[in-house]
């Protein structure tokens, strides 16, 4: 459950820094994917508890930086802000595929 507060906290963060300003359909759909992750991480048995300590902190701040990447993409002084976007797109996909596959089909047989 710390990946749903933590996500949380990054958004209303964003809100409280940027209102509405800022909101367009990319950041609308890493929003959206960054919900599908957490549905799918919490929805579907096997919970991570009780899989590895290692794999739930993997699930949870892998996606959880990826999100950050994605709505704050001007926080990263050393790239341009595409990249940054581009990166955390990367880290998000990477990480939702990754636990669907465990999650259906390594973990369940």
């Amino acid at each position: 459950m710390l990946l749903v507060y933590l996500s949380s906290i990054a958004l209303g963060y964003h809100l409280l820094i940027y209102r509405l300003s800022k909101f367009n359909k990319g950041l609308i759909m890493g929003i959206g994917l960054m919900g599908l992750y957490l549905f799918i991480l919490y929805g579907f048995e096997p919970n991570l508890q009780y899989i590895n300590k290692w794999n739930s902190k993997l699930f949870t701040f892998i996606p959880f930086v990826s999100l950050v990447a994605i709505l704050f993409p001007n926080f990263n002084r050393r790239n341009p802000e595409i990249v940054t976007i581009i990166l955390g797109w990367t880290g998000l996909i990477t990480s939702l595929i990754i636990l669907v596959y465990f999650k259906f089909f390594y973990w369940i047989a």
